[in-house]
């Protein structure tokens, strides 16, 4: 699964194109879709096919231990640092 929500950035290069020249705005539009696509991802394993992937229960703002404010800050960074590298 996490292969997954990584072949996303792929297409986040290709669709956030206007985004690109502004860094900080592109870091919160790739954070934000990221952690949305994250959230959607458990939330979808734990409805649909019983199975809990990941459990950020006991970190920092958490919410309902399908996202955190550290893997958020981490997706962010991720997307700077792929950002930065192809362009």
């Amino acid at each position: 699964m996490a292969s997954n929500i990584w072949d996303w950035w792929c297409i986040n290069f290709n669709y956030f194109k206007p985004f690109r020249s502004k860094t900080a705005l592109y870091y919160i539009v790739s954070t934000i879709l990221a952690d949305v696509l994250e959230y959607s991802t458990a939330w979808y394993l734990e409805t649909f096919k019983g199975m809990k992937w990941w459990d950020y229960s006991g970190y920092f703002l958490n919410l309902h231990g399908k996202i955190c404010l550290e893997g958020l800050i981490v997706f962010g960074l991720g997307g700077y640092v792929l950002h930065c590298s192809i362009t």
